[in-house]
């Protein structure tokens, strides 16, 4: 798992992958992170997964805003009137994912925390309902780093707006 996992960071690294490449990789790093890594025997070794995964996930947070499909063109300019977030890339399970891993792992709090603020960065132009509703709702969980990554990410949505 590890392996694959450093893959992925190091694909990851040198340039995002597409939305649809990263929703396919998604469930992977969502199970680690909800399972606080799997099948590994040592005993650092659960807690490096997750780390890796919340570095992939950060490094697709530009993702987020700049991968756009048009809807409609001006005849005259040819630039898009309309802009929709590419549905391919998973924002709310991402957020939900971070939640957990702020809620579940103490350690990985402030990297997970940074990350949900960078998606709210990421994501202030386009943000749905589903997406504020999430941080809007973890503001009201018991762990601290949780309540203020989600403060501060839709500090930065609603600043936008």
């Amino acid at each position: 798992m590890l392996r694959v996992l450093y893959r992925l960071r190091s694909l990851s690294e040198q340039t995002p992958l597409d939305p649809a490449t990263f929703s396919y990789a998604f469930p992977l790093l969502q199970q680690v992170i909800q399972k606080g890594g799997v099948g590994s025997e040592q005993d650092d070794e659960p807690l490096e997964q997750v780390t890796l995964s919340l570095d992939i996930i950060k490094f697709h947070c530009g993702e987020c805003a700049s991968s756009f499909s048009s809807c409609s063109f001006s005849f005259v300019s040819r630039t898009p009137l309309v802009q929709v977030a590419d549905p391919a890339f998973p924002r709310p399970q991402v957020i939900r994912g971070l939640l957990h891993a702020m809620r579940t792992q103490p350690k990985l709090s402030k990297e997970s925390s940074s990350t949900l603020i960078d998606l709210g960065q990421a994501v202030s132009g386009n943000a749905t309902s589903e997406e504020t509703t999430l941080l809007i709702d973890s503001t009201l969980v018991q762990e601290a780093y949780a309540r203020n990554a989600s403060l501060q990410a839709l500090q930065v949505i609603i600043l936008s707006a």
